[in-house]
């Protein structure tokens, strides 16, 4: 692709536009956004220095996708009203055809700018509400997911966008059909279009041994993130954060405070009073789902239905992989992960072709906080959660209200009554407890006599299936005495020996009906209660 040279205005150093889409381009000498138009070059004024991260895409990068090659020629990061930090890389084609490539728990997603049709129900940024549908085409509906109001915080190489700093960036992310995602950008009474989906390395031509190098062999390399020790602002103690890129919160181990993260800055925010040793030591190592994952955080939240229950939640993390959770309940073990959002058809979700029946439906509040958290956790924080389940899986959506939910409001079930901003979907696999004693060195672990909601129920199929072979090996050896040996009084014990061994299944069976009922005992929306 040609390259157009300018002058910054700012600092006279020379500013790059490598596409001809390019509306802005940051000046690598002075940091300043410098403009272009018909008639005159602009200072948009100035835009912090990058945050470094582990992501495995760089400036200069180029790759291939669908047979049309591409490069790496900008990058954007934007400050979640949450307190995280997430970034988008602006790739551009030869054809003058340009893209977003953005990275999040491990997954990578591209998309590109489409126009809107009357074929497209688009909603007012005022109408928008989590969960929602809308029609991105013919018989395409995609649903919303979350909807904020973000702000440019940095940015360098090149923007197709009139961008400042600290402007305000107000979107909607939605989810659709086969990975599909979409996002709706509101700018000045504006809609803006992008819709791709989920993409791997390979498909985006870039070698998975060596992500961090274009095909054309550039050997620049992104910033590796490593671990970095601030000293806490209360106590003067020292605070290890594995995942500074990535983290917002984290707790001093020494007095217990609950610290704000600003870049290299840490800022006090409360003392945690109640101390909580957790079984998984922060900083511990294991592997599961064959990766090695370091313990972040610790979180126990509860639940309120005729009375308070709670649960573990520690946070796992991989560089390349992202997090992932252990969740330690009634003392059972899942390993959760992000999922995509489910087909929802009223008590009952499909996800990947799998039908899972709503087990529970809940306010979630945090009780506790201890490590490292990759957004801006604190006590009290609550979020209206639904559990579905088909053992041994769990289908989790946790949904995030506008405003705060008052404490003396935990125990109320009035969820319709409040718009929901936010929507995070996860998948979770009932772990049996040896494999996280194997995994992270410790136990032995307590078991827990109460039937996990995904626990998986006993092989019955196995013990019916010998249950019918001992059957017929009777009949076998009573026709073989009573014909060959004659025998006749065989028929007798045959007959005796199986009313001995059906007692067996008959047994099973009610083992089964019973282990079911156990299970969604506490359920309000148990099969068995007629009334839900």
């Amino acid at each position: 692709m040609k390259k157009t040279e300018v002058g910054c205005p700012n600092c006279g150093s020379v500013v790059e536009f490598t596409a001809s889409v390019s509306l802005v381009s940051v000046c690598r000498s002075c940091g300043s956004i410098v403009a272009r138009s018909d008639r005159k070059i602009e200072d948009h004024g100035k835009v912090a220095a990058i945050v470094p991260t582990d992501s495995v895409f760089h400036l200069g990068q180029t790759g291939r996708f669908r047979e049309h090659p591409f490069e790496v020629i900008g990058r954007v990061q934007y400050q979640h009203p949450t307190g995280g930090l997430w970034e988008e890389w602006y790739i551009a084609y030869p054809n003058g055809r340009w893209g977003w490539l953005a990275e999040a728990q491990g997954k990578r997603y591209l998309t590109h700018a489409r126009k809107i049709t009357n074929h497209m129900s688009i909603p007012a940024w005022e109408d928008l509400t989590t969960g929602s549908s809308v029609r991105l085409g013919d018989d395409v509906n995609f649903s919303i997911q979350e909807f904020a109001t973000a702000f440019l915080a940095s940015a360098e190489g090149e923007i197709p966008f009139s961008a400042f700093p600290n402007v305000p960036h107000s979107f909607a992310d939605l989810s659709g059909p086969s990975k599909g995602i979409a996002t709706l950008a509101y700018k000045e009474g504006q809609v803006e279009l992008f819709i791709g989906h989920e993409v791997t390395l390979g498909e985006l031509g870039i070698s998975p041994n060596d992500p961090k190098l274009g095909l054309n062999g550039d050997s620049q390399q992104a910033p590796i993130v490593k671990g970095l020790a601030l000293n806490c602002p209360h106590c003067g103690g020292s605070v290890e954060m594995r995942a500074p890129d990535q983290s917002q919160r984290v707790t001093c181990s020494y007095c217990g405070s609950l610290l704000d993260i600003d870049g290299t800055n840490l800022r006090y925010l409360t003392t945690l009073t109640t101390q909580i040793k957790p079984l998984l030591p922060i900083g511990s190592t294991g592997t599961l789902a064959g990766t090695e994952f370091t313990v972040l955080g610790f979180v126990r939240r509860a639940v309120y239905f005729d009375a308070e229950y709670d649960w573990d939640e520690y946070l796992l993390y991989e560089k390349v992989t992202g997090f992932r959770w252990l969740v330690h309940s009634d003392l059972h073990w899942s390993f959760v992960e992000p999922a995509d959002p489910p087909n929802e058809r009223g008590q009952t979700v499909s996800y990947d072709g799998e039908n899972y029946r709503l087990f529970q439906r809940a306010w979630a509040r945090v009780l506790h906080v201890y490590g490292e958290f990759y957004w801006k956790v604190s006590v009290g924080d609550t979020v209206l959660m639904l559990d579905y389940i088909s053992p041994p899986h769990m289908i989790s959506i946790e949904k995030t209200p506008t405003v705060q939910i008052p404490s003396r409001l935990f125990e109320a079930k009035n969820f319709s009554n409040y718009k929901y901003s936010e929507s995070n979907c996860s998948f979770g696999t009932y772990i049996p407890h040896e494999e996280v004693e194997k995994a992270f060195k410790v136990g032995p672990l307590r078991r827990g006599a109460a039937i996990a909601p995904n626990q998986p129920a006993p092989n019955y199929q196995a013990i019916f299936f010998g249950w019918v072979v001992f059957i017929f090996l009777l009949i076998g050896i009573d026709i073989f005495y009573s014909t060959v040996m004659k025998y006749t009084v065989a028929h007798a014990w045959t007959f005796i020996a199986i009313i001995i061994l059906s007692l067996y299944p008959i047994a099973m069976l009610l083992h089964k009906g019973a282990f079911e009922t156990s299970r969604w005992a506490d359920s309000e929306f148990s099969p068995y209660n007629s009334n839900s």
